[in-house]
């Protein structure tokens, strides 16, 4: 008992200092942050593996885009209209689905219905029994190849006032209203773009063009205008962009910075919080592309003269360097995503070449800087069809 009682009690002369007990906890502080900024760095190279191995390109297009600018109405004892929605040529999609908007009034009553079909499978019917309401709805897709390169979207409405033949069938205040914000999202595996004819069905409506600056030369800037030509008589609306430089101003509202890639000190530049931006340096402009491959710094069609390969070459080393710095094997694994996803560096462009390649995880249709004098103006889209 006198032995429990003397363990028990406390001895002052024992009891530690409290630096000594501070000790312990600093040191558990400075690991924790040692190990946050290791697993940080290392957090580099799994992002660039991810995107190594994620082989998927989405896109999203409305029907505003595709030209319907204005509300589809639908009126009358039957109509019916077929829309067609663009998908690469031959190429399974993923992950399809149609957001579709709509409205319907029923002042007049009657027997009022709608149908949507998708490759005209019937895939939706509803009898309509108010005198208003609202229809949109998801709509999944399925996700087989169409070699025409279109899902073809089937819509019906029908109103029957009366089931007299010769009755008047005429039902003003009976109305299906398509909305041209309707939107239609897919993806598709960039591994299975084989040919310049496959990527050309794949372009979106509002193609990209990349450019290597704002002063072209003379051969580089033909060629942007022969292609931006041949997308227009495409039925498409092709975006110029020139490459940022530094010293340029760009839109960050859009771009979202991933905790991993915090650590490199081009990716935590972006995440200032203001849309706009100065550019700094090189390696904040391959953080754009980075960032942005499918958003507003994607790229569908690029002009390859001397100035692109050397100043993408010069802003991917300057990221590399940094990212070299935050941690050797994420620097290493860096490199070799370079190798893969942005092969566009270690092709040689032949004078008048027209050829597919791949542009940060994306591919691409890159025309060299005499590559549209010496090409018919259709000759990728007649090749395509």
């Amino acid at each position: 008992m006198r032995v429990l009682n003397r363990i028990s009690e406390p001895s002052h002369s024992r009891m530690p200092s409290r630096s000594s007990l501070f000790r312990p906890l600093l040191a558990t502080v400075l690991l924790s942050a040692v190990t946050a900024s290791a697993w940080s760095a290392d957090g580099v190279g799994r992002h660039f593996l991810q995107m190594a191995s994620d082989q998927s390109v989405m896109r999203q297009v409305t029907l505003k885009e595709l030209g319907i600018t204005n509300p589809i109405i639908f009126t009358g004892a039957e109509s019916q209209r077929e829309l067609f929605l663009p998908v690469p040529a031959g190429v399974p999609v993923m992950n399809a689905s149609l957001q579709f908007n709509a409205s319907y009034l029923r002042a007049d009553g009657g027997r009022t219905s709608m149908a949507l079909s998708i490759d005209g499978y019937p895939t939706v019917a509803r009898r309509l029994a108010e005198d208003q309401g609202d229809l949109s709805q998801g709509i999944a897709i399925p996700g087989q190849a169409r070699n025409d390169g279109f899902v073809k979207f089937g819509i019906t409405w029908s109103s029957v006032i009366s089931e007299t033949v010769c009755s008047d069938q005429r039902a003003p205040g009976n109305a299906l209203r398509v909305e041209p914000s309707s939107r239609f999202t897919y993806s598709y595996d960039r591994s299975a773009i084989k040919s310049i004819a496959t990527a050309w069905s794949a372009l979106p409506p509002n193609p990209v063009l990349l450019v290597s600056g704002r002063n072209l030369t003379p051969d580089a800037y033909d060629t942007a205008w022969r292609m931006g030509l041949t997308l227009k008589r495409a039925g498409k609306r092709p975006r110029w962009m020139a490459l940022p430089a530094v010293g340029d101003t760009v839109n960050l509202s859009a771009i979202s910075v991933p905790p991993e890639l915090r650590v490199v000190p081009s990716f935590a530049s972006l995440m200032n919080g203001d849309a706009q931006y100065k550019i700094k340096n090189n390696a904040e402009i391959a953080a754009l592309f980075i960032l942005g491959n499918q958003g507003q710094f994607r790229a569908d069609l690029v002009v390859a003269d001397a100035a692109m390969n050397t100043n993408l070459r010069n802003a991917m080393n300057a990221l590399g360097a940094e990212i070299q710095a935050s941690s050797p094997d994420s620097g290493a694994i860096f490199q070799n995503w370079l190798k893969t996803d942005v092969a566009i560096l270690d092709q040689p462009n032949q004078a008048d070449q027209v050829r597919l390649a791949s542009f940060v995880g994306s591919p691409v249709i890159m025309v060299a800087a005499k590559g549209g004098k010496n090409a018919p103006l259709c000759s990728i889209p007649c090749g395509a069809r």
